[in-house]
């Protein structure tokens, strides 16, 4: 039989551990690495709140650029085809001779320069002339300036449509003749230009000759063609020297009449 008194410290201890359970088992409360808690919560930078809550002394910089307004196209001209001449000075089987032909071409003129192939051939071709006299003119100047075989083509060209407004333009009277164009309103000699069947071309000629070469032309009704001249000259010596000035300038055929 067991000793009594041996038996009562022990019964006392294990009421006492009866009523304090939680000492037993205790609770690991430290949260693992992968859990939210374990990172520190910071707020993410909003640079519009930090302009709107920020100190009033602070100042505030704003910055604009600005943009040209975009160069509006240039006006398309409008063009329209007709029969008329181009002076060639060009024409081979090779299209590498060609091209220092036409760099040279380009270097010599203001008019427009074409390079196509037609027939088995590489052409080069100069202008859009309305008139056989202009083609003429820069046949000339072509030959003149080392392109001795260089001759005129018939063909379809492009003028601007522009230029039949001067077929509108009335034919001016003596009265109109400026006093800084070459020649008078009267005299006993003028020069025949040429002539021409269509009314409107002779206007056309009549027109240019006053605008770019500065004489006083006009044209006259003869039968079924329309002469143009310039003129009038009352000295026979003054309308020779003139005389020379236009064969010089493009129209070899022109004579004197009186």
């Amino acid at each position: 039989m067991k000793n009594p008194v041996l038996l009562l410290p022990l019964s006392l201890m294990l009421m006492i551990l009866a009523c304090q359970p939680g000492k037993l088992l205790k609770k690991d409360n430290t949260a693992a690495a992968d859990s939210v808690l374990y990172y520190e919560q910071k707020d993410l930078d909003d640079p519009f709140l930090d302009t709107v809550f920020q100190e009033q002394d602070q100042p505030v910089t704003i910055s604009r650029t600005l943009y040209p307004p975009p160069v509006p196209p240039e006006p398309v001209q409008r063009l329209r085809e007709i029969e008329g001449f181009r002076v060639q000075i060009f024409a081979g089987i090779d299209s590498l001779n060609a091209m220092p032909v036409l760099g040279e071409a380009e270097g010599l003129t203001g008019d427009s320069v074409y390079f196509f192939l037609d027939r088995g051939l590489f052409k080069i071709q100069i202008g859009d002339y309305q008139f056989r006299y202009k083609a003429d003119s820069a046949k000339t100047y072509f030959r003149q300036n080392g392109f001795p075989g260089a001759w005129v083509v018939q063909r379809p060209v492009l003028i601007p449509i522009a230029a039949d407004s001067l077929m509108a333009e009335e034919q001016p009277s003596d009265s109109d003749s400026s006093d800084l164009l070459i020649g008078e309103s009267e005299g006993s000699y003028k020069i025949q230009v040429m002539a021409v069947n269509d009314e409107a071309k002779a206007r056309l000629i009549a027109a240019d000759l006053r605008s770019e070469e500065n004489y006083n032309a006009f044209y006259e009704h003869s039968g079924n063609l329309y002469k143009i001249f310039v003129g009038y000259f009352k000295s026979e010596t003054k309308a020779r020297e003139v005389l020379r000035l236009v064969r010089d300038q493009g129209y070899p055929d022109a004579w004197l009449v009186r």
